[in-house]
C-alpha cells in the first residue's frame, strides 16, 4: 500500500506544480492584457483631449494673430462702398487655461493679438477687453520675451513653410511614427471623448501610428476648413480671402459696382508642438499673410495643462503621471499629439 501512495504522489505533485504553474501564467497573461486595454484606452483618451487643443489651433486662421484685422472693402445696405473695416481677432481676449497667450513673431519683433499697441489699444479698451486684461497680457508677454531669450526664432526656425497658396495643404503620410521635438534641459471646442478603434491586435509602434493618423487627419481637416470661414475665393488659380455674400447681393454688387478688392492672402503650416524650456509647450507654426512669411505660437502651461489630462484619467489610473517625451520613450506610452509621455504608476 505504501509504495501505491508513493507512486499516486510521485504523479499527482508533478501535475499539480504544472496545473498551478499554468494558472498562474493565464492569470498573469489576463492581467497584462486587461493593463494594456486600460494604457491604450488612456491613451487615446489623452490625445483625443490634446488634439482638441491642437485643431483648435490650427483652425484659426492667420489674420486672426493681428489684434485687429481687415477684410476687402465692405458694402453697406444700400451696397454702397464703406471702405475697409476692421475687425477684433478672436484672440484678442486673454485665453482660457492651459493656454497662457498666443504669440506673432514677425520681422524679429514678438507680439500678441492679446496685446494691441497704439490706436487699436485705444480702440480695444472701448469696450472690447478691460483695461486689467491688458494689463495682464503684457504681464506675460514680457515674461515669455525672457523665456525665449533674445533669439525667440531660433527655437521655431525649422517649423514647415505654410503652402504656396490655401488649398495645396495635403495630408502627411504616416509611414513611420512622427519624430517630435524633445523639452530642451532634462482653443478649439472640447471634443467629445474618442473610443480606440476595435481592431486586431497590434504592437506599440501599430498603435502609436493609428492615433497619429488620426491627429494628423484632424489637423488637416481644420487646416482646409478655415478659410470659408473667411470666404476663401480662387481668382487666378490663387486662394485668397473675400467677403462672401448672399447669392441676391452678391448678384446685385456686381451689377452695380466693380468687384471688392482683394487685400489679404494667406496660409499656415501645419501646427507643431515644441517645448520651452520645462514650463511651456508651444503649439507653432509657420504663416504667410500678403506674401510675408511670421511664426505664430498658443503657448500652453505645462503645469495646467498636466493637471487637466492627469484628471481625466482619474477613473483608469489614479496614480499615473505625464512627463515631457525625451528620445528613447516606447511609443506605446507616449501621446501622439503632443511630446508627452504617460508614466500609469501602479495599476491595479
Amino acid at each position: 500500500m505504501r509504495w501505491r501512495l508513493l507512486v499516486i504522489l510521485m504523479v499527482a505533485v508533478p501535475l499539480l506544480a504544472a496545473g498551478l504553474l499554468l494558472t498562474r501564467a493565464v492569470l498573469r497573461g489576463e492581467r497584462e492584457r486587461a493593463e494594456g486595454e486600460v494604457l491604450r484606452l488612456a491613451l487615446w483618451r489623452l490625445d483625443a483631449r490634446a488634439t482638441a487643443l491642437v485643431v483648435g489651433e490650427a483652425s484659426r486662421a492667420p489674420e486672426s494673430y493681428r489684434s485687429f484685422w481687415s477684410t476687402s472693402e465692405a458694402f453697406g445696405e444700400r451696397l454702397a462702398r464703406t471702405g475697409r473695416v476692421l475687425l477684433p481677432s478672436p484672440l484678442l481676449g486673454l485665453p482660457a487655461p492651459p493656454l497662457h497667450l498666443h504669440l506673432r513673431l514677425s520681422d524679429s519683433e514678438l507680439t500678441s493679438p492679446q496685446l494691441p499697441v497704439g490706436r487699436e489699444r485705444d480702440l480695444a479698451l472701448g469696450g472690447l477687453v478691460e483695461a486689467a486684461d491688458l494689463a495682464e497680457a503684457e504681464r506675460r508677454l514680457a515674461g515669455l520675451r525672457g523665456v525665449f531669450g533674445g533669439d525667440p526664432a531660433r527655437l521655431l526656425a525649422d517649423l514647415p513653410g505654410p503652402p504656396s497658396t490655401a488649398d495645396s495643404i495635403t495630408m502627411p503620410v504616416l509611414e513611420t511614427a512622427p519624430a517630435v521635438a524633445d523639452p530642451p534641459g532634462s482653443q478649439g471646442d472640447a471634443v467629445a471623448e474618442k473610443k480606440p478603434p476595435v481592431q486586431q491586435r497590434t504592437s506599440g509602434a501599430d498603435e502609436y501610428r493609428n492615433r497619429a493618423s488620426s491627429v494628423a487627419e484632424a489637423q488637416f481637416m481644420a487646416q482646409n476648413e478655415y478659410g470659408s470661414s473667411l470666404g476663401i475665393r480662387k481668382l487666378a488659380g490663387k486662394s485668397q480671402v473675400s467677403p462672401v455674400a448672399p447669392a441676391p447681393v452678391a448678384a446685385a454688387s456686381a451689377a452695380a459696382a466693380a468687384p471688392p478688392s482683394i487685400v489679404h492672402a494667406s496660409a499656415a503650416g501645419l501646427v507643431e508642438a515644441r517645448w520651452a524650456g520645462t514650463d511651456w509647450l508651444l503649439l507653432a507654426r509657420r504663416a504667410r499673410i500678403d506674401g510675408r512669411e511670421e511664426l505664430q505660437a498658443a503657448v500652453l502651461r505645462w503645469d495646467e495643462l498636466r493637471g487637466q489630462l492627469v484628471a481625466s484619467l482619474a477613473d483608469l489610473l489614479p496614480q499615473a503621471r505625464l512627463l515631457p517625451r525625451v528620445s528613447g520613450d516606447p511609443p506605446e506610452r507616449c501621446l501622439a499629439a503632443l511630446p508627452i509621455r504617460l508614466d500609469p504608476g501602479q495599476m491595479t
